[in-house]
């Protein structure tokens, strides 16, 4: 790896020996779980080293989410099952699978936790589902599986919101916001577009995802008034919240737009333009807490911002190839943040703030 500034020597370097499909975070911030193309999840620590690796699936890997509460991991893949991994013993590499769901005809592709239940959302196609156990406490309570409907396309973003009660799907149409407990539908934020992803404000206030119409919609979910930022040149496929919800990152060319979202809101306002990538912004996510960025392209350069006072990037780092995850995670033994980010040749990078 060649630096484009020369990087903080808080980073580190690991090879992963597969393409990386998903990342995240565990919530003690030890270490990020990497999901691999070849089935196996891996471990790795804020140093660079695999701590653990075990066969989740045959076939890739498609999705991961912790639960934030409970350190449950929850995975699925090509195999079509969802198995959620708790665990064992003391020396944190030994981990057993609770299968939850198994697909009939087509993969699992989307997962996300409540983060105040043991509730796990997951995606068949149009169809929204979600595995449902008791209190966070007792890990031994089985899970029970619902269909919460089908939505008219494909499932394209699926999240709770921050109260963790209500669910949000994204598809054809807008977004619609579910109940699980009374598998019903709450609410429908509608839009004639076909939309990329869905994200929530950090006070559930707020619907936003990009289209494929080369925008970004998003809804004021209370009243469900809508409005869209127009105009990017390519499809904005990537959005994220500032932890303080002031901001919304979007990605949609080599540049990153920030929207404003205190009490006036984005309509009628220009954005906050980041500049510093050559090639197209492809991963972004703001970190928890504070207000630093970090953004991957297609060229396989790496971003961190501290906008939006700065808007020029603190530290670039190239890498081998596209970048192909990244997220941002808490170490709490160390009391700081901490990123990693994935190419698609299997490299990783890590560091923290």
């Amino acid at each position: 790896m060649s630096s484009v500034v020369a990087p903080s020597e808080r980073l580190a370097v690991a090879e992963l020996g597969c393409f990386p499909v998903c990342l995240q975070w565990a919530p003690s911030g030890a270490f990020v779980a990497i999901g691999g193309d070849d089935g196996d999840i891996r471990f790795v620590d804020g140093g660079g080293t695999i701590v653990a690796k075990f066969r989740a699936h045959e076939g890739g890997v498609t999705a991961l989410a912790w639960h934030p509460r409970t350190g449950e991991l929850a995975t699925t893949g090509q195999d079509q099952k969802v198995r959620v991994w708790t665990q064992v013993g003391a020396d944190g590499v030994t981990w057993v699978a609770q299968e939850v769901f198994a697909a009939a005809r087509c993969a699992v592709e989307m997962l996300a936790w409540s983060n105040t239940q043991r509730w796990l959302a997951m995606v068949v196609g149009k169809q929204v589902m979600v595995a449902m156990a008791g209190g966070l406490t007792d890990l031994n309570q089985p899970f029970t599986t619902q269909e919460l409907g089908a939505l008219a396309s494909a499932v394209t973003g699926l999240r709770f919101t921050p109260s963790g009660k209500t669910l949000g799907a994204a598809a054809f149409g807008g977004v619609t916001l579910l109940d699980p407990v009374g598998q019903r539908t709450v609410k429908q934020l509608a839009w004639k577009g076909s939309m990329l992803g869905l994200e929530f404000s950090p006070d559930g206030t707020i619907a936003a995802c990009g289209c494929q119409d080369n925008s970004v919609h998003f809804w004021r979910i209370a009243s469900g008034k809508d409005a869209q930022m127009s105009g990017y040149p390519v499809k904005p496929n990537r959005v994220s919240f500032s932890s303080d919800g002031r901001y919304l990152a979007t990605n949609g060319d080599a540049t990153i737009c920030l929207w404003p979202f205190d009490k006036k809101g984005p309509e009628g306002r220009s954005p906050v333009v980041l500049e510093g990538h050559a090639s197209a912004v492809v991963e972004l996510a703001f970190a928890p807490m504070v207000n630093m960025l970090l953004s991957g392209d297609r060229d396989g350069t790496l971003a961190l911002w501290a906008p939006p006072k700065l808007k020029t990037p603190a530290m670039m780092h190239r890498m081998p190839s596209k970048v192909a995850a990244l997220g941002w995670g808490v170490d709490a033994g160390q009391k700081q943040l901490c990123w990693a980010a994935a190419d698609q040749g299997g490299s990783l990078l890590l560091g923290h703030v």
